[in-house]
């Protein structure tokens, strides 16, 4: 089986459903049954604080990325806002 990774940031503005849209996007990703229908795994990863997180990851890995697990995610859909942080600029 393939395996690929899928990373999730959060860019510019805050709004109030980002949490709801990584959940889901997280949960369809790691979804089993999709999993053996697409033929490929995912690990998903967050990157804290949007396009910072991004310029640092190099540096700084641990500090700014995060696994994302169904467990991880799984009541970020009741919370505005954005878990992961976010920023328009490094």
């Amino acid at each position: 089986m393939k395996k690929s990774r899928i990373r999730v940031l959060t860019g510019g503005g805050d709004c109030a459903g980002l949490n709801a849209a990584i959940k889901w996007v997280v949960k369809t990703a790691l979804d089993q049954r999709l999993e053996k229908e697409r033929g490929v795994s995912y690990e998903m990863l967050g990157i804290r604080d949007g396009w910072k997180g991004l310029a640092f990851t190099s540096e700084k890995q641990n500090e700014y990325i995060e696994p994302l697990t169904e467990e991880t995610v799984r009541t970020w859909d009741r919370y505005g806002g954005t878990n992961l942080g976010t920023s328009s600029t490094g």
